[in-house]
């Protein structure tokens, strides 16, 4: 499952140097092309790893996060870990991706004003939790579009992510994931919350 998930990720990425291409934007299309090269090989490297450390998978999904603020305007991103000594913890290689990916594509592309994604690290009673927050458009509106938009490569990165992590949960190690609407003080959208909980290893 792991090797069928980079394909998706890529088809993301070569669509913006190809929308570059297209707008004759040539300049913009080389200095995208060099990070993702940067990246693709990131990614190559860790093909044959079934867990990296979250120093290796930060590094990689901060690359990542730089190309997205290429393409989308007023985008950023924070990465927050409360415990010194976390980059020797290791997680399941592009665990993280298709979350992000979903929070930038579902909930961030179609905002308008600040777009923002925070990444949250904290170790508590032996568990590693990960918190993937954005203020996007929220669960609601992002499955409204979808409805009107299908699109098979969104259905196949789910299915993917389903399935991995039930053969993971099943043979390595207990991860359980949840989403949630955030809500304003007026009960209103302010984006979307992934929480990701796991056991605790160490490299």
């Amino acid at each position: 499952m792991k090797a069928q998930m980079n394909p998706h990720f890529f088809f993301n990425a070569l669509n913006t140097i190809q929308s570059y291409i297209t707008t004759n934007e040539t300049e913009e299309a080389t200095n995208y092309l060099n990070k993702f090269s940067r990246l693709t090989r990131m990614i190559l490297e860790m093909t044959d790893k079934n867990w990296i450390t979250l120093e290796d998978e930060l590094r990689m999904q901060t690359l990542y996060l730089d190309l997205q603020k290429v393409r989308l305007s007023d985008f950023n991103f924070q990465i927050e870990m409360n415990q010194k000594n976390m980059q020797q913890i290791t997680i399941p290689t592009m665990l993280l991706q298709p979350y992000i990916e979903n929070a930038i594509i579902h909930g961030l592309a179609h905002k308008l004003g600040p777009k923002r994604l925070y990444l949250d690290f904290n170790v508590e009673n032996n568990r590693l939790k990960i918190s993937i927050k954005d203020n996007g458009i929220g669960i609601e509106k992002a499955t409204k579009i979808n409805q009107k938009n299908t699109s098979k490569n969104t259905s196949f990165a789910t299915k993917a992510t389903l399935e991995r992590l039930e053969i993971i949960n099943r043979n390595e190690c207990e991860i359980s994931v949840e989403t949630n609407e955030i809500l304003d003080s007026n009960k209103q959208s302010a984006g979307t919350e992934v929480k990701i909980i796991m056991d605790l290893r160490y490299e």
